[in-house]
């Protein structure tokens, strides 16, 4: 494994995790033989705007009971249970945090849902040629350097006419980041790239573009949301992001809400689909 993915397993690692969460989830009087993906939501779908944005983004696809999913970067797995639940779909989800799968596994078997997640690169997934029909990607791309393999492993993966959609953190004008942020610690291990570059590689991959969506106003109005217990010092909610970003969450948070605020970065919609 190189350093990158070194400092990527290091900065998201929390030993314990899902005793952690179910702690968590105990303290704030939730029924622990009865958990639902409701219950689950606050920290599992783990990027801005949380579940709207995930709704947001499935709702242009066309998922059905017999649409093959890969979750690329699952973390905790929120989105890929919420797309087995809601459409019965077939998904398999990747993640390269080994606790990350390990919880995803944990909560997966709780709720009961047929999603199966494994510790994996999606540089250099273990899947065969032509096996999915759509490729999910949120809040990934910023770890990744070399996103030329990504798109070509995405490509890879999926099948004629299938569906790459996207929901990343982007360049949409200048400025510099101040760490640590949500997805890395330290400047060497972030590579948040611009909307042209992402369209570039996907391009070369054999990827055309469907649809582009910047959803500056929408992430502001998140995080100003999101963060209005801290400031009335209520701290944030027991069970919440801060169990997967850890004790510095308020300051990842802050950094980037700065820099979409500055509109330096900002969560973008992508979707490709592959000719």
């Amino acid at each position: 494994m190189n350093s990158k993915s070194n400092l990527i397993i290091k900065h998201y690692s929390k030993l314990g995790l899902f005793n952690s969460i179910i702690k968590a989830l105990k303290g704030s009087g939730t029924d622990i033989a009865n958990i639902t993906l409701d219950d689950l939501k606050a920290f599992d779908e783990f990027h801005v705007g949380g579940i709207q944005a995930t709704l947001d983004l499935l709702y242009q696809l066309k998922i059905n009971s017999k649409t093959k999913v890969l979750d690329m970067g699952a973390g905790l797995g929120g989105v890929a249970r919420h797309i087995a639940s809601k459409y019965n779909a077939n998904v398999v989800g990747i993640d390269l945090t080994p606790d990350f799968i390990e919880t995803a596994n944990k909560l997966n078997k709780i709720i009961g849902l047929n999603v199966k997640f494994q510790v994996g690169n999606v540089l250099d997934m273990p899947f065969a040629d032509n096996r999915f029909d759509l490729a999910i990607l949120i809040h990934v791309g910023m770890n990744l350097s070399n996103k030329s393999q990504l798109f070509k492993e995405a490509a890879r993966v999926l099948v004629s006419n299938g569906s790459f959609a996207i929901y990343d953190i982007m360049k949409i004008g200048s400025g510099s980041i101040s760490f640590p942020t949500p997805w890395a610690s330290e400047h060497s291990s972030s590579f948040v790239d611009t909307v042209d570059n992402y369209n570039t590689f996907a391009d070369s991959a054999g990827f055309t573009l469907k649809s582009k969506r910047i959803r500056t106003d929408f992430a502001l109005n998140f995080f100003k949301s999101l963060t209005k217990p801290v400031k009335k010092k209520r701290g944030f909610p027991l069970v919440g992001a801060n169990l997967v970003m850890g004790a510095d969450t308020k300051i990842k948070i802050n950094n980037l809400f700065k820099a979409i605020k500055k509109k330096h970065l900002s969560p973008v919609e992508i979707i490709f689909e592959k000719k």
